[in-house]
């Protein structure tokens, strides 16, 4: 969830019709008044991660505008999300201890301790009544989850297994005397086979027994639907993975989740006997190609958020710089992006001054980054496009929407070689010859997996099988993709030494991106990849944008064609792709503009 006005983003003011927890809120209300027995729970990433500074002089510390809505809403559980912590855990403990709900969160603990930070669950009494209107006392159990290894900005928590920690902890939470367990699992549907650490756990979280149904997130998907995810355990038409329903709402209010279950009172106490899961959209776009009515926004919630969105949007309109070129992510997955140079000059720039002052050694600086607007679940809105002129506080937030810190690695040639071939991984494998062209990259891999480096040169062979599995998981060896990788026309050694700045998440580990043993996190002065931006934007000389065009997908055993999956806006910007040929493709189903790639 994030702080949204009906029609606009508080921090892009960008349309957004799709999205917006104040459309999101009427769905809530409706959704209550079809059943006696409702509760509301929300599984995390609900403040908004890039916005504390556009709050109203601290309010937060007295009511968070967040929690004031699900405080209004009548919220009965919630559990924090990774970016929950982003702004710190004094933030964060001050925040939800506003709330008139309980926050549950199994697997967050405090470091070289078994101590949670918050409850591990709840027990929840709760009177329903059934189909003939006589009441029953319920117990309903509430665990939560975040993805292990994701709180890079907290040194002093550290997070266990979600599975394991589930095993053991839901049937304590039975023996307290739950009669219904829900999960709050901010993990994705991912893998099918449970992995310790894994990040994206909900489908073998599902399998556990003792769990009834899993609110699932983290990854932004929109299940059940037809793109959404699919295997041997996994039930699309009633939204069941292992026969347990399980509901993933998009992101930023997009959707409601609903899960329907059915109880029966048994001598061995109430059992589930029936269950679905289903998704309703803000917003639902007819694939006919008929237009789409949003959701009326709900008035009392913005009402509620109608002081801190006018305080927000005066802070995001501030400039902080100046660009005569245009900046967008359209061709950011197919070639060198100013949006994603952009992050990546500033990043290089504040590790170069830090040499220049003697605080980290003087060795070669590489810069990596990832564009974070590319479409994906958000449709073919999401994308950054920033016009010649000011660049605003809200453009620094569409360029990176989360408030990382800047990171640096000491790292060998071997190390870099490995980190583009896991960002390599994301792309499908080119048919070469007559064979028709193949989407760039499968539509539920985020585009934010993949990381460009900025300061060699390289070139990504699409015919060559990848060494790692789109999530980061080693599963070749060989050459891999990565040909030509040079730095100032020299190839690139194993041996040969360089500082990568990179952000805190990734350099954590966050995407699974390959840490070698012998890379060394070189401690810096802490900054935030924002404040990082600014210094370069309001420095003196200020950035020229200029585009380099240092990597480049190839086939060398071509012609290859991949099918890029863009904006309608993308049309009027083809001149800015110098990393090969572009060919419009038309339109797909999802509003999507499509671009041939030729290889």
């Amino acid at each position: 969830m994030q702080i949204l006005a009906p029609e606009r983003d508080a921090s892009t003011n960008a349309k957004l019709a799709a999205h917006g927890y104040a459309r999101t809120a009427s769905l809530i209300r409706k959704a209550r008044g079809e059943a006696q027995n409702v509760l509301l729970v929300d599984n995390g990433d609900f403040l908004c991660s890039n916005g504390r500074e556009a709050l109203p002089d601290a309010g937060w510390q007295k009511a968070h505008p967040m929690i004031r809505v699900m405080n209004h809403l009548g919220y009965d559980a919630a559990t924090p999300g990774n970016h929950d912590f982003d702004h710190g855990l004094d933030y964060l403990t001050a925040v939800t201890g506003q709330a008139r709900f309980p926050f549950v969160s199994a697997n967050v603990l405090c470091a070289g301790s078994a101590r949670p930070i918050f409850s591990p669950h709840a027990l929840l009494e709760r009177t329903a009544h059934d189909r003939r209107g006589l009441p029953h006392r319920l117990r309903i159990g509430v665990i939560g989850f975040v993805p292990p290894n994701s709180l890079v900005a907290e040194a002093a928590l550290e997070t266990s297994d979600i599975v394991e920690t589930a095993r053991r902890m839901v049937p304590e939470l039975r023996a307290r005397g739950a009669d219904v367990v829900i999960a709050l699992a901010h993990s994705g549907l991912g893998e099918a086979e449970h992995r310790p650490g894994m990040e994206n756990a909900a489908v073998p979280l599902a399998a556990i027994p003792g769990i009834d149904a899993v609110i699932s997130g983290h990854s932004h998907q929109v299940f059940p639907g037809p793109d959404g995810p699919r295997g041997p355990a996994i039930d699309v038409e009633r939204g069941c993975v292992h026969g347990t329903p399980v509901v993933s709402a998009g992101f930023w209010g997009s959707h409601l989740g609903l899960i329907d279950l059915g109880l029966e009172k048994t001598a061995l106490g109430w059992q589930v006997t029936e269950a679905r899961a289903e998704l309703r959209a803000i917003l639902d776009i007819k694939r006919t190609g008929a237009p789409a009515r949003p959701v009326e926004a709900d008035a009392g919630v913005e009402e509620l958020v109608a002081p801190a969105l006018r305080h927000a949007r005066d802070w995001f309109s501030r400039p902080v710089g100046q660009s005569r070129h245009r900046i967008h992510s359209f061709f950011a997955l197919a070639g060198p992006s100013r949006a994603v140079q952009l992050v990546q000059q500033a990043q290089r720039a504040h590790l170069q001054r830090l040499i220049a002052a003697g605080k980290v050694p003087d060795l070669p600086v590489l810069a990596s980054a990832s564009p974070f607007r590319t479409g994906g679940f958000g449709g073919p809105d999401n994308f950054t496009d920033i016009a010649p002129g000011p660049v605003e506080n809200a453009h620094l937030a569409d360029l990176y929407p989360f408030p990382n810190r800047l990171a640096v690695l000491r790292i060998t040639g071997r190390d870099l070689r490995l980190w583009l071939e896991r960002a390599a991984a994301i792309f499908n494998r080119a048919g070469t010859g007559d064979a028709p062209a193949t989407i760039l990259k499968p539509r539920d891999v985020p585009g934010y997996l993949y990381e460009s480096v900025l300061g060699v040169d390289y070139r990504i062979d699409l015919s060559a099988p990848a060494l790692f599995s789109p999530d980061g998981r080693r599963q070749a060896d060989g050459p891999g993709r990565i040909t030509g990788l040079s730095r100032d026309g020299c190839p690139v050694a194993e041996d040969d030494a360089f500082l990568l700045a990179t952000n805190s998440w990734r350099a954590g580990g966050g995407g699974n991106y390959p840490l070698a043993p012998g890379m060394e996190r070189v401690e810096i002065p802490a900054i935030s990849i924002h404040d990082a931006l600014r210094g370069l934007l309001q420095g003196k000389p200020g950035p020229d944008f200029a585009l380099e065009n240092h990597w480049r997908l190839t086939a060398p055993n071509g012609p290859a064609r991949m099918r890029l999956r863009s904006a309608p806006a993308a049309l009027d910007a083809i001149g800015d792709f110098a990393a090969g040929t572009l060919k419009p493709a038309g339109r797909d189903r999802d509003g999507y503009q499509l671009f041939e790639l030729i290889l």
